[in-house]
């Protein structure tokens, strides 16, 4: 049932999930759905599995915050996406200087180079 649910709906917990089994097992008797054995016959010990998953995920999604320093706001994602866009502006700047570097050895910026080979043609 793993692969069943959980990626398809959005935004849900696994606090959701006897709601979402409930739903769906009504379904199923009324036959609006099929009937697979990966639900019907799921054991209870897959679902204590699955928790426990979930809770060791969201406690370590607090030990991040923590250690971060985030607060889990609006505020903190935005910080974070505009600290993310600086870090590639710099990486783009250091891969066109050593482009630069490799390739316009020699030659003079483009406006002065074009300047020079019109002198060189025209006198």
């Amino acid at each position: 049932m793993n692969s069943t649910w959980t990626p398809q709906v959005l935004c849900a917990s696994i606090d959701d999930e006897p709601r979402f089994i409930e739903l769906l097992s009504e379904l199923i008797e009324e036959g609006a759905l099929p009937s697979f054995p990966a639900f019907v016959k799921e054991g209870k010990q897959k679902r204590k599995r699955r928790r426990r998953r979930y809770e060791e995920e969201a406690k370590e999604a607090e030990e991040m915050q923590k250690k971060e320093g985030l607060s889990g706001g609006m505020g903190d994602l935005t910080a974070m996406i505009q600290a993310r866009q600086q870090s590639r502006s710099k990486e783009l700047d250091s891969i066109i200087g050593s482009l630069e570097e490799k390739y316009c050895k020699g030659r003079g910026s483009g406006a002065q180079a074009t300047k020079k080979k019109a002198r060189k043609k025209g006198g």
